[in-house]
């Protein structure tokens, strides 16, 4: 049997290719352990096919929110490919689109509020512009036992915004830069990201962590950096990421 437990499944190749679904059960199909996967919430669907455990794999932000983004489109778009679709498979969908809105506020509440003790640290310094990336960025870290400073989840109405920044990256154990073509033009997050590379440059341990999510100019002093790139694909950089979070920080 595969090491993926019961839950929330993405489905990466296949008939049912970027489908969100439910690993509910084990079937056997001559001798062979296959995965009962239920298309919907387990509690208010049976939609459910037996899918071979080599086309699942765990769910992140990402393809959460690209398959919900293709689900609207396909219901609600007028075009020669989707307007014939049954409204049986129009149920089918609405009920996907439920479920995978109760993932995301779930990943999305447990990211914002929810706090363990000696947890990684890691402040998410990035253009307002690169927002929906870094959200899901921050969502699926905390998926993995790493704890983000992001701006919008730690400061407060009313409270200074410089203090709030400063003391977020003075806590931290890493900066994770987010690379951008808007990023690497900003003042603020060259500021951000300057701070914790001259506290790297003085103690001789990692802090800062290039995370490069399009095309654009690497500013000088990182160009001798390995970087997360998840412009050649989401799920192999993040993996990568939190191993490297994890190793850094000397937790298995």
């Amino acid at each position: 049997m595969t090491s993926l437990g019961f839950g929330p499944v993405y489905i990466k190749n296949g008939k049912h290719k970027g489908r969100i679904g439910y690993f509910d059960d084990l079937h056997t199909e001559k001798k062979i352990e296959k995965a009962v996967v239920i298309f919907g919430h387990p509690l208010l669907t049976y939609n459910h096919d037996v899918i071979s455990f080599d086309c699942l794999e765990a769910i992140n932000s990402h393809n959460l929110l690209k398959r919900i983004d293709y689900l609207w489109r396909v219901i609600y778009l007028k075009s020669e490919n989707n307007k014939h679709i049954s409204d049986t498979k129009k149920i089918t969908y609405l009920e996907e689109i439920n479920y995978i809105h109760s993932l995301l506020s779930d990943r999305m509440f447990d990211a914002m509020f929810k706090h363990e003790q000696n947890e990684i640290n890691v402040f998410l310094s990035h253009s307002s512009d690169d927002k929906n990336f870094v959200k899901s960025l921050a969502v699926d870290l905390k998926h993995y036992g790493i704890s983000v400073w992001l701006d919008e989840w730690e400061i407060d109405i009313g409270e200074s915004i410089p203090t709030k920044v400063a003391e977020g990256i003075e806590n931290c154990q890493f900066l994770a830069l987010i690379l951008s073509e808007k990023s690497v033009q900003s003042k603020w997050v060259e500021n951000e990201w300057q701070a914790k590379y001259w506290e790297e440059l003085q103690n001789g341990k990692i802090h800062l962590l290039p995370i490069l999510i399009e095309d654009c100019e690497i500013p000088r002093l990182l160009k001798h950096k390995k970087y997360a790139n998840f412009i050649n694909g989401y799920d192999n950089a993040l993996e990568e990421l939190v191993k490297s979070i994890k190793r850094l920080s000397n937790i298995s």
